[in-house]
């Protein structure tokens, strides 16, 4: 998902992250890598 989400606006990361939080808790360095 957050490969999906990363060339996008920041609106519909936003979306991810209230509706898929999980995704961002594990791995907050992949996420900045990204």
């Amino acid at each position: 998902s957050l490969c999906a989400l990363g060339g996008f606006t920041p609106y519909p990361v936003m979306s991810s992250i209230t509706h898929f939080p999980e995704d961002f808790k594990p791995a907050p360095a992949r996420v900045a890598a990204e």
